[in-house]
């Protein structure tokens, strides 16, 4: 399959999202939605790209001991914030 690189590099299952935007979770199935962090960097490519998301406060998580500042997260599970 030939494919340009710009085509490569954009998701396709929700919008692109840019470096620093103000995000907010939702759809997750976890204690994450409603939760708003800042897009730090890409985790990983495809046509739903992960983001890696700092958040504004640590979040428990439930299934480890310790209280997260990052988490990665695709795409279709985040909303810019205006």
């Amino acid at each position: 399959m030939d494919m340009k690189t710009s085509e490569a590099m954009t998701p396709t299952l929700h919008p692109p999202i840019p470096m620093q935007s103000r995000v907010t979770f939702f759809q997750t199935a976890s204690p994450l939605d409603g939760k708003e962090g800042v897009v730090k960097g890409v985790a990983s490519v495809g046509i739903a790209f992960t983001y890696s998301v700092l958040m504004d406060e640590p979040v428990w998580l439930g299934s480890i001991e310790d209280f997260v500042d990052i988490v990665s997260i695709t795409g279709s599970c985040l909303k810019v914030l205006p």
